[in-house]
């Protein structure tokens, strides 16, 4: 999945038809307010005990970050839903994050 989203051109259709972090379609309720509203473009996922984030971050760096979170024997979709948007917050902050296993995730 990452390797198709990194091979998508900047600026490309795949990227305009992803909603936007805090601002369009299933993300825009997701992360108002935050750094990373506005700064990412991705598809959602989930079934009973999956919850899924792929897409695009424009980082702190000013480069563009290709990424791919699924979680599998979650607890809740709620609980995928939180850590997708951990993974979104500390990839708009790159290179300024903490490495994502300090999130102390399980």
């Amino acid at each position: 999945l990452t390797d198709v989203l990194a091979g998508e051109k900047p600026g490309g259709a795949l990227e305009h038809a992803l909603p936007v972090m805090g601002e369009s379609g299933t993300l825009r309720r997701r992360l108002r307010g935050d750094d990373a509203a506005g700064k990412v473009r991705a598809k959602t996922g989930s079934l009973n005990g999956v919850s899924s984030l792929a897409g695009f971050a424009d980082t702190a760096g000013a480069n563009r970050a290709v990424f791919a979170f699924v979680g599998n024997g979650l607890a809740s979709t709620a609980t995928g839903v939180e850590i997708g948007n951990q993974v979104a917050q500390q990839l708009v902050r790159f290179p300024d994050a903490p490495p994502l296993a300090a999130l102390g995730l399980p």
